[in-house]
């Protein structure tokens, strides 16, 4: 989602980490999806990704993770739709333009915990040099294996408008390629020794 936001006075407080928390990439993902318009098949069909280098942490300032703070980046050249083709018109300058901005930012400035599985989290993201407020679902999911203490696990979901970061494409990429795009992101954190 691109509106903000919390209010003002449920923002990241200052209080002090009580652990920190890094990505295992081997139980995380970093997904998305957008839907593109194909006069051969059927009129329209979602067409699936993922970035395959990426890290992050998270400083936990609560047992439950409410008001932690999380910081991501992602390595735009490692985009990957199964089209050789494809990924390179997405790295080039038309799109995400790699080689002037190889990465992407997100700092969250609040993760706000609704229900007992459920949090809001909202931050500044930055693509291609722009940077914009957005807000994520995000679900903590049960524990899967034996590091139950250890480790956690988000499922964050949202939306963006891809106009919004300059990522426009050509002509015709207005024509045939939704402007929303579905953000899915698995996400295990493995608690680190402070």
């Amino acid at each position: 989602m691109t509106q903000p936001g919390l209010a003002p006075d449920r923002a990241m407080s200052h209080r002090h980490a009580i652990s920190s928390w890094e990505i295992n990439h081997k139980n995380s993902s970093v997904g998305f999806s957008v839907e593109q318009f194909n006069l051969v098949s059927k009129p329209f069909k979602s067409v699936k990704g993922e970035f395959q280098v990426y890290s992050g942490a998270m400083q936990a300032v609560s047992e439950d993770f409410n008001e932690s703070k999380i910081d991501f980046s992602v390595v735009v050249g490692s985009i990957y739709t199964g089209n050789d083709r494809r990924d390179r018109h997405l790295r080039s300058s038309a799109f995400f333009n790699a080689q002037q901005f190889p990465s992407m930012k997100f700092r969250s400035v609040a993760f706000i915990k609704v229900a007992d599985n459920r949090f809001i989290l909202e931050g500044d993201l930055s693509i291609r040099g722009l940077s914009r407020r957005i807000l994520f679902d995000v679900t903590q999911e049960p524990f899967q294996h034996e590091l139950n203490g250890q480790s956690v696990q988000f499922k964050i979901t949202g939306n963006l408008n891809r106009l919004d970061f300059g990522i426009k494409g050509t002509a015709l990429s207005e024509i045939f390629i939704g402007k929303e795009v579905s953000i899915s992101i698995q996400l295990e954190f493995l608690k680190q020794q402070l």
